[in-house]
């Protein structure tokens, strides 16, 4: 299993996609808050790229549990299991 370090990385590259920002720096602490333009809409296209990048799927349960990049780690760790 990937570490959490390692899926950042790849998320990173994602978040830079989606949100067309090659300068956005992510943390695992980055949130809807923190970030710009991460709003309700943006969330949805995010994690269809996450969810095809990672090969899962994310309830909507789950999507509505995740509150930062950490949470979605977490999620993508516990189904890859």
């Amino acid at each position: 299993m990937k570490t959490k370090q390692e899926m950042l990385q790849q998320i990173q590259k994602i978040f830079e996609k989606e949100f067309e920002n090659e300068s956005l720096v992510i943390t695992l602490e980055s949130s809807p808050n923190n970030v710009e333009n991460w709003d309700s809409i943006n969330n949805l296209s995010l994690m269809a790229a996450i969810e095809e990048e990672f090969g899962v799927e994310f309830p909507i349960d789950a999507m509505f549990k995740i509150k930062n990049v950490n949470d979605i780690i977490d999620h993508l760790q516990s189904v890859s299991k």
